[in-house]
């Protein structure tokens, strides 16, 4: 027990050791009818468990622990369990359970003749001190209900960067926690330039104070995801070898941060074309998942979607379906039907379907896209104009012209106001005008064609390409 302790407080040790140590400590116990030394060796193990971050299995071994003292009334060994659990509680944010176990602790300690110990905080941190800055593992926001509340958050995640740095302390987990939110959320909202960034600064904190711990995974997983997005394939790849090293180090081989991994090595093979290897990761992704979690857990969409689109990619039609239908209906559960992810869900289901030639079905599925890209994403978004292209596109190939006028109207508009060049976009809603304008009225399919016309070849204004070349002699 002692020498597990030890391992354990030790960098780049191999928790798995740690972990055999204790199981042997209480085997031992057990066979010589040992209770005080197996109630140690349980209490080191929640110990340990809860400086890895794995709090809910910390505080089953510090019940256990307490089980075992109870029937020899040892009240100074359950007040110093009560501490424990208290710290535990305090440490996963649950204040109220925190406070309760805290109450029971002076409770006994006054019975004992002890001083009372109320400030909460001061006892945590005296607990746990160096794992009191190792926040637990959360999950990060896959995307904002707004670019009002991405731009509020990102505000206040650089004011609490800034104070960290003024208030002239060592770095500490706080900062890299701050770090790595802002790198996620830079992610999300599409900066993966900006996002590097920040997560390479976060990982210089990570490796320093967290060492071998899940977090560190997790910040390796959001570089690496960064760096896939940039099209730096290598950096990725090593980065996300890393958190698997890590992940084996610590023990923890069925893992969501594993899963995490194993996600993005997907997503990585994909980017590379590399469909076979794509498919096989997202694969292993979704057993350690599916092993962990509920079947409707919204962790699973990411890996299942993921897999759909390879699988839609390999001709595996029917299975792709079932994957997309399972993903969208985990985060329809999980965050209402208004959520930014349901636009995507719905977006991959439609090209799915669309390849299938399911046209009416896909366009329901982008229609959905639609009105919650409005909501969330603002009017004049990029992701509204591409919606309205596809359903445009899809209302051709099924022969609703006047559908397809007012999409492709709408999308024209929302282009010309916009700042940026949309150059494919432009292109293609004027590709789509050649197709209808003789199945509209002469004025309408003049004035539609002018508009669109007119918005490529802004597009196009500096573009000395054939096709910005034929646009301007147009």
């Amino acid at each position: 027990t002692a020498k597990g302790n030890v391992l354990g407080q030790m960098p780049n040790t191999d928790h798995a050791v740690v972990f055999q140590l204790f199981d042997e400590a209480e085997l031992l116990c057990e066979k010589s009818s040992n209770p005080i030394g197996h109630a140690c060796a349980i209490g080191c193990r929640g110990r340990h468990l809860r400086r890895l971050g794995r709090f809910a299995e910390a505080l089953a071994c510090q019940l256990a622990e307490m089980a075992i003292w109870e029937p020899m009334n040892a009240p100074n060994h359950l007040a110093a369990c009560l501490l424990e659990q208290s710290a535990t509680h305090y440490a996963m944010g649950n204040m109220s359970e925190a406070r309760q176990c805290l109450d029971s602790a002076n409770a006994l300690r006054e019975h004992l003749g002890a001083q009372r110990q109320d400030d909460l905080d001061k006892v945590a941190k005296a607990i746990l001190g160096e794992q009191v800055v190792i926040p637990q593992a959360q999950a990060l926001p896959g995307a904002y209900d707004s670019p009002a509340k991405a731009m509020e958050a990102e505000e206040q995640l650089r004011n609490a960067i800034a104070n960290d740095s003024q208030a002239n302390r060592a770095p500490s987990a706080t900062t890299w926690r701050h770090l790595l939110e802002l790198g996620n959320l830079l992610l999300v909202t599409g900066r993966p330039s900006e996002a590097a960034v920040q997560l390479d600064e976060a990982l210089i904190l990570a490796r320093k104070i967290l060492g071998i711990h899940p977090n560190t995974s997790a910040n390796l997983n959001l570089l690496a995801q960064a760096r896939i997005e940039l099209g730096e394939f290598e950096d990725a790849k090593k980065l996300l070898d890393e958190a698997l090293n890590l992940d084996g180090k610590s023990g923890s081989k069925w893992s969501r941060e594993r899963g995490q991994t194993l996600t993005f090595l997907g997503l990585l093979m994909v980017r590379q074309g590399r469909l076979a290897e794509s498919e096989k990761y997202y694969r292993q992704a979704l057993q350690i998942l599916e092993m962990i979690l509920p079947a409707e857990h919204e962790a699973l969409s990411i890996p299942l979607s993921g897999l759909g689109c390879v699988l839609d990619d390999l001709g595996k039609k029917e299975e792709s379906e079932r994957l997309h239908r399972r993903a969208l209906a985990n985060d329809l559960r999980a965050f209402g039907p208004d959520h930014p992810r349901l636009a995507t869900r719905n977006h991959n289901l439609g090209c799915l379907l669309q390849s299938m030639d399911r046209l009416g079905e896909a366009r329901e599925c982008f229609i959905k896209s639609l009105e919650i890209d409005r909501k969330a994403q603002g009017t004049g978004s990029r992701e509204v104009v591409g919606d309205l292209a596809r359903i445009a596109e899809l209302s051709v190939s099924m022969d609703d012209f006047q559908d397809a006028a007012k999409r492709i109207g709408d999308a024209v508009q929302l282009l010309h106001g916009s700042e940026s060049s949309e150059k494919d976009l432009c292109f293609k809603l004027f590709y789509l005008c050649g197709k209808i304008h003789r199945e509209l009225s002469p004025g309408e399919g003049h004035s539609l064609v002018r508009s669109a016309l007119g918005c490529a070849q802004a597009a196009f204004a500096n573009d000395s390409s054939e096709t910005g070349q034929m646009l301007r002699r147009m």
